[in-house]
């Protein structure tokens, strides 16, 4: 597999962990942690590039950080997984973006975050020259991240196409509440992949099924939604309309999951496995992250055995 080149272009981002009691305190109160807090590699593009590299695929990120103290150790721990950062860019203008993950005993969590540098990315610097026939090329942070918007991201997805490889672009939360889809360029993706809530906001619907019926219409090929312990569900333009369960875990902490996901889901894929065995290696690999925390990622063994265990 060490053949398999993704470049995941999306935000970088210190995680700050805190796990936090089900009743979280009011302002002016205080309340016990459930341990110390964490810190961890953050960032939706981060992520899916420290997963894709440590299951085996020759992984770039093209992304930014500041020029500060947390900028460097998330660019030694990339480095330290594998992941070419010579496309990480640094500023020194902005701090290296940070979020504060506040994470309840069901593993969920809520994030306030700050993009900081991440909104500095330039797509025009973006070097494609290494990208080829069989590569991957991903986009994410999409609507969190204004700069993953419009033309530049247009130009990116056809000249990656162009050259002979796969787009996927994957949906964040806008925290603006403007979803507008107009601002994306979905119609040049392979695949798109969102979580439950993200579909359903960015189409402005309640029923998933009229969230994905009015998603399709932008002329997409592909999409995945992520729907967590329900697993996730994959509809195509032809016609497909497939549910892949997930795996039961106890779960730890949901961050980074959708990302660990989006990268176990194109190895297999670029391992010829069809979509739905892609979808269920992806959903094991995100069953791994949630029972493991932050500083999880899975190998390809640590998934293939618990497939078995699933069998």
């Amino acid at each position: 597999m060490g053949s398999l080149r993704v470049l995941s272009i999306g935000n970088t981002v210190l995680d700050v962990i805190g796990k936090t009691p089900d009743e979280l305190p009011r302002f002016g109160e205080l309340a016990a942690g459930r341990g110390p807090a964490d810190m961890g590699i953050g960032g939706n593009g981060a992520i899916a590039a420290a997963a894709a590299s440590v299951l085996g695929a020759v992984t770039a990120l093209a992304s930014t950080i500041g020029e500060d103290a947390w900028g460097s150790w998330l660019r030694e721990s990339l480095d330290t997984l594998g992941v070419d950062t010579n496309q990480l860019m640094t500023v020194a203008d902005q701090p290296t973006a940070t979020t504060l993950s506040l994470v309840r005993t069901d593993g969920e969590r809520a994030l306030l975050t700050h993009n900081g540098a991440s909104e500095s990315h330039d797509l025009s610097q973006i070097d494609l020259s290494g990208i080829g026939e069989g590569d991957w090329v991903v986009f994410s942070s999409l609507f969190l991240v204004k700069a993953y918007t419009g033309e530049g991201m247009r130009r990116i997805a056809k000249e990656a196409r162009s050259k002979g490889a796969m787009v996927v672009m994957d949906l964040a939360w806008d925290c603006t509440g403007e979803w507008d889809l107009s601002s994306l360029a979905l119609e040049e993706a392979d695949i798109v992949m969102g979580n439950l809530m993200e579909v359903k906001a960015v189409t402005c619907m309640s029923d998933l099924d009229d969230a994905i019926t009015k998603i399709m219409d932008q002329g997409i090929n592909t999409l995945i939604v992520k729907m967590g312990a329900e697993g996730a569900r994959v509809v195509t333009a032809g016609g497909d309309d497939v549910a892949v369960p997930a795996f039961v875990v106890d779960p730890v902490n949901a961050t980074g999951t959708g990302d660990v996901f989006n990268a176990a889901l194109i190895v297999a894929l670029a391992e010829g496995k069809d979509m739905k065995e892609a979808v269920r290696f992806a959903c094991a690999a995100g069953a791994l992250r949630v029972s493991g925390g932050c500083h999880t990622f899975p190998t390809v063994k640590d998934i293939d055995a618990l497939l078995e265990r699933g069998k």
